[in-house]
């Protein structure tokens, strides 16, 4: 009896052991595939600023301009990159952008990262799309092509794919992982409505906006080249303020300096101007709008509130009068309807009570079929 229980004790030991090693080794495959996931977040990101505003810089200037400008915002806005290298833009993006010919494309290394510029984004017709205007999602059915998708020289893409070494699984022989994500941005040509520079679409949180300790957001003018003018700098807020308590607002500045305005072409504010891109721009001339009332006053909770000496906000916000959403452009481009669910991280008692909920279902109808559409 003795011998047999010893037995048992050296069995349970073993697979103690084996079972330390499945659990250290499940942790290691999650923390990498994590860090993985971060990464990919973080270069869509990246992706989506460097093609906004490569396409703006090449109707401003060149298509060279737009691959550099395109190229340098990778750069900026990628934590562990320095620079990367805008040389081979002379030569593959010469010239004005011609659609007829095929798809300037650039590809460029700079560390872990493998970065490609295409300029125009060929797509007629289905048979001749380009990779970058079809979904990354497994298993979405492409979506035609629309009026609103716009013509190839007005569309610049920008590809990014990230290898990352592995913190833990390579014990298991896993060595590294890959991420590639892109982003095509369009230029609308002859639109009229107001450039959106910054729009938080935080749907019920105070502090939306937050500027403290001498920090400054400035929402620039926007230069309209085929009109010859400038156009006001816009910010919006698309928070209800429902969860604003004490002496917070949605939009909040706080400490000595701290600013967050919004400008335009001059208006008579009795502002400053200054010299924007050859136009004469003046500070507080632009719209900040958001969606809970300044009460009593031109900020007043919940809709702003000042703290420690910070600046009143240039202009004083206005009411937005309805939801922005990110619904509109959703709906537009991606053909997308189902708001009838919560974003995650949103309670669903919360979705289902919000008033502004109730009007964004309302306000996206069906999709309409491609044939109506053309």
């Amino acid at each position: 009896m003795i011998e047999q229980f010893r037995s048992d004790r050296g069995a349970s030991i073993f697979m103690l052991a084996i079972s330390l090693f499945l659990l250290i080794g499940a942790s290691a495959i999650a923390v990498d595939i994590g860090a993985i996931w971060l990464d990919r977040s973080t270069d869509q990101k990246v992706t989506d600023a460097a093609a906004a505003a490569g396409i703006m810089e090449a109707f401003q200037t060149s298509s060279q301009a737009a691959c550099e400008t395109a190229l340098t915002y990778v750069a900026v806005n990628t934590p562990d990159l320095d620079s990367v290298d805008t040389s081979g833009c002379a030569t593959e993006f010469s010239g004005v952008c011609d659609a007829s010919l095929p798809p300037r494309e650039l590809e460029v290394s700079a560390g872990r990262y493998e970065i490609t510029v295409v300029y125009p984004v060929p797509g007629t017709e289905e048979d001749d799309l380009h990779d970058l205007m079809t979904s990354r999602i497994i298993s979405r059915t492409p979506q035609p092509l629309i009026d609103d998708d716009g013509e190839p020289c007005e569309r610049l893409g920008v590809k990014m794919t990230s290898t990352r070494d592995s913190l833990f699984a390579s014990v298991l022989g896993l060595g590294s992982g890959t991420t590639t994500v892109h982003t095509v941005a369009m230029r609308i040509v002859g639109d009229d409505r107001p450039p959106l520079n910054l729009i938080v679409l935080d749907r019920t949180n105070c502090n939306a906006i937050s500027v403290n300790g001498g920090g400054q957001i400035v929402a620039t003018p926007v230069v309209d080249t085929d009109n010859g003018r400038l156009v006001p700098g816009l910010i919006i807020v698309d928070s209800d303020g429902s969860n604003c308590s004490g002496s917070a607002g949605v939009i909040n500045v706080s400490g000595n300096g701290s600013t967050i305005q919004a400008d335009g072409p001059p208006c008579g504010n009795g502002e400053p101007t200054y010299d924007f891109e050859g136009y004469t721009a003046q500070e507080g001339c632009g719209m900040i709008q958001v969606i809970p009332p300044n009460n009593p006053g031109p900020c007043s909770i919940p809709a702003c509130s000042i703290s420690g000496g910070g600046n009143m906000p240039n202009p004083a916000p206005t009411p937005l009068g309805s939801p922005y959403t990110r619904a509109p452009a959703d709906h537009k481009y991606n053909c997308y309807a189902d708001y009838t669910s919560p974003p995650a991280g949103t309670p669903g008692t919360l979705w289902a009570a919000d008033a502004l909920t109730t009007a964004i279902k309302q306000d996206i109808k069906p999709c309409e079929d491609t044939a109506e559409k053309d």
